[in-house]
């Protein structure tokens, strides 16, 4: 002990040798990061200039291209990287007008602090950016504009959805395949976007021996020629289907003139038909359609790069947070230049544009980037899927066909999905001609059965923290087309026993009822209401600050996610289900709920020896419902630390205590101590994780405070001794009475720093 003190008073001897020093240093490390402010994060925006209809008729696609893009960006992991990054958003405002977007495309090419461009919206528009992007070598990446010679004809331009190309002959395939139409009549907008999606299609429709009639219009003119056009469509004999190939603007007034009740034909768009705007246009067109719902709407077809309730986890997540954000449900638009922005930082982030000397390094750094993302392994997640580029600068995957229903626009129930290995399908012609299986260009599809799902939470009880399980009763629902086999043959992935449901077994079920089975219009649906003791693995490092998620999985037991894919009834489940919930547990509060699907993937050869050497991947479509919940932070905290808060501010008056106390003032810190040790213990014994827990640091700095006070307590015991032998001459007394004073202000300052830097540290951790 006294080696100990003695050291201690070298120590303190040499604090006065070395506070100029310390200061000086401060000073200069002040310095040194003003300069770092002032040079590094001072110096020129890298701005990223984003290009739409940001007024006029068309300002809502403007809007929602802006709102995608600021709800990443206001992503909290995001922002940070975006700050470093100095990166700044500049909107510019083409009204989908080519004069306007030629004025604007050369207005970017003249910037020099401008390194990216995201948009334009329409292909036309983005066409007449694309030359000065491509002559000043400035990288744009568009989240909307389908036209392929856009991307094909300049490498300086990207898409993260598909084009034209793929869209047309996607339609027709559909028409074909699963809609069972032959005769089609296509009427498409002359300009850029129109011309090819109707050469595309044609091209087509004349491989699949279809019979179609084409006709077009110029938009400026169809005001005053939407009745010719009516009229010559009418001369055509014999059409069962009637594709539009045009905007919004020009489709919804074709519609409210083409589409009335007991029509023999049906219709279908292009991805027009599936944006926010189209609806507005056509509610605008029609008062049958505000009067009497779904008089122009119900049943019509139409393409979409993406539907939102047909994507995965992080795509249900986009569309809480969107919801949130701008209280309106999100279309693709949003969702896919939430991408496009996401690719964006992606590129700039990895360019190292910070060594670049000029801003063309920059820009040629960034497109370097871009170019490389061109396989699947080299792809980022998206919202709507990974996304990475072919050698023409666009995303290759197959379009989405929607319907709409009691005016929601939802997936239709049938989709196409690649298929990875032809080598693997038996009996692919057949198949092809039964519109199984469908062949855009070298690449193949297969049909998809699509069931609607969902699920009614109504009470979650019985939580058990420390065997991570609950009870949940609620309601499950399927519905599907008459003619899909063995669809009600599921798994449940995560009770606690085994639970498989089958209509066929249903009677020997406990806590399962069937309390719904009707077919109308062809379209069966079955629902059950369920109660049963669910298990999940819990994620408790940020306790007592945790949320969790507890889930309902399911899927089904034999046919893969080639053949049946889950998709969540948007008409059938409430936005506000979480009001509906009665959450039967002390002490937490319902945070939200989500629904999405995902695919479960196993390898097995099957004891096949034709599939010794191979990968042979089974995929089925998942199921899953989450209910979120979180602690209530404050009542936990008042009920398990309120005893460990007054010993800290116990050991905090240690510091009043006389010096010459101090087997009081140790036995309080080891009071303080031993008891958190204790609260410590328990709390590690009673959760199932051998990791470090947030509340653990709340420990971690109370140790620290303890041994601090009973380290300072031993320094002004010997201080204090020295203070007061008289054989010491009076300026040894004096200089020991100062260091004194001097370490015990010392304490008063780091007990509430120590408790201070704990809290600052958990709240930039687990907040």
């Amino acid at each position: 002990m006294k080696t100990i003190l003695s050291k201690i008073d070298n120590i303190l001897k040499k604090i006065n040798m070395t506070g100029d020093k310390l200061i000086l240093l401060l000073c200069f490390l002040i310095i040194i990061y003003m300069l770092y402010i002032v040079l590094y994060k001072g110096h020129s925006k890298n701005i990223i200039a984003v290009v739409g209809p940001m007024s006029g008729i068309h300002e809502k696609n403007g809007k929602a291209m802006i709102k995608g893009i600021y709800l990443y960006l206001n992503q909290e992991s995001i922002s940070q990287w975006t700050d470093d990054l100095n990166i700044e958003i500049r909107i510019f405002d083409d009204q989908n007008d080519t004069e306007k977007a030629d004025q604007i495309g050369r207005e970017i090419a003249a910037n020099d602090d401008i390194i990216m461009v995201l948009g334009h919206y329409y292909s036309s528009t983005s066409i007449c950016g694309s030359k000065y992007y491509k002559q000043k070598g400035i990288p744009a990446i568009t989240a909307s504009a389908t036209d392929d010679t856009l991307t094909a004809d300049n490498q300086w331009y990207f898409r993260v959805i598909p084009g034209n190309e793929m869209q047309g002959c996607f339609i027709a395939n559909y028409i074909l395949s699963t809609l069972k139409k032959k005769k089609v009549a296509i009427i498409y907008e002359e300009g850029d976007y129109g011309n090819t999606l109707r050469d595309s299609f044609l091209k087509e429709a004349k491989k699949l021996k279809m019979h179609v009639k084409s006709l077009g219009f110029e938009t400026k003119d169809l005001d005053n020629n939407v009745s010719d056009i009516v009229s010559k469509l009418r001369e055509i004999e014999d059409f069962e289907m009637v594709f539009i190939a045009a905007h919004n603007t020009s489709s919804a007034k074709l519609i409210a003139s083409l589409k009335y009740p007991g029509a023999s034909f049906s219709l279908i768009g292009s991805d027009s038909f599936s944006n926010e705007l189209f609806f507005h246009f056509l509610q605008q067109e029609s008062f049958q359609e505000q009067a009497s719902p779904g008089y122009h709407s119900e049943n019509i077809y139409g393409s979409s790069p993406f539907i939102i309730e047909a994507g995965e986890e992080q795509a249900q997540q986009f569309k809480k947070d969107y919801m949130t954000s701008f209280d309106e449900l999100p279309t693709w638009v949003p969702a896919c230049y939430y991408d496009s922005i996401q690719v964006a930082i992606h590129a700039i982030r990895n360019a190292n544009i910070m060594d670049c000397q000029n801003i063309a390094q920059k820009r040629q750094h960034i497109l370097n980037v871009l170019l490389n993302m061109n396989s699947i392994e080299k792809s980022i997640d998206g919202v709507t899927g990974s996304i990475y580029f072919d050698k023409y600068g666009s995303v290759q995957r197959p379009f989405y066909m929607g319907v709409y229903s009691n005016q929601h626009y939802i997936s239709a129930l049938s989709q196409y999905q690649p298929v990875i290995d032809v080598k693997h399908i038996d009996n692919i012609v057949r198949k092809m001609l039964k519109g199984d299986i469908i062949k855009i260009a070298d690449n193949y599809s297969q049909k998809v059965r699509v069931v609607y799902t969902g699920v009614d939470v109504n009470t979650i009880s019985e939580f058990n923290l420390g065997n991570q399980t609950y009870v949940v009763d609620f309601y499950l629902w399927f519905r599907y087309e008459q003619g899909a086999q063995n669809i009600i043959n599921i798994e449940f992935e995560n009770t606690l026993e085994p639970l498989y449901l089958n209509d066929k077994d249903l009677i020997l079920l406990t806590g399962v009822t069937k309390v719904l089975d009707k077919l109308k219009d062809n379209i069966r649906t079955k629902a059950y209401r369920i109660k049963k003791t669910f298990k999940s693995e819990f994620d408790f490092h940020s306790f007592p600050f945790d949320q969790h998620k507890l889930k309902i999985k399911f899927r089904h037991r034999s046919l893969t996610n080639d053949k049946l894919i889950f998709i969540s009834d948007v008409n059938g489940m409430s936005d506000n289900d979480e009001k509906n919930i009665n959450l039967a547990i002390s002490g937490w509060t319902l945070k939200n709920t989500i629904c999405f699907k995902d695919f479960i993937t196993n390898q097995s050869s099957f004891g096949d020896t034709d599939l010794f050497n191979t990968k042979n991947t089974i995929k089925f479509s998942r199921y899953n419902a989450e209910v979120h919940i979180k602690r209530k932070i404050w009542s936990y905290l008042v009920k398990n630390l309120f005893v460990t808060l007054v010993l800290l501010a116990v050991t905090y008056l240690t510091f009043f205590i006389p010096a010459d106390q101090f087997s009081i003032r140790v036995s309080v810190c080891m009071s303080a101590f031993l008891t958190t040790a204790f609260s410590h213990i328990k709390t590690g014994s009673s959760l199932p994780c051998d990791y470090i827990l947030a509340i653990e640091y709340v420990f971690f700095g109370v140790y620290a405070i303890t041994a601090m006070s009973i380290l300072i307590s031993i320094i002004c015991y010997r201080l204090y001794q020295t203070e007061n032998n008289e054989k010491n001459d009076s300026s040894v007394r004096v200089i020991a009475h100062n260091r004194r004073k001097i370490v015990t202000i010392f304490g008063l300052v780091s007990h509430p720093v120590i408790i201070l830097s704990v809290c600052f540290f958990l709240y930039i951790m687990y907040q």
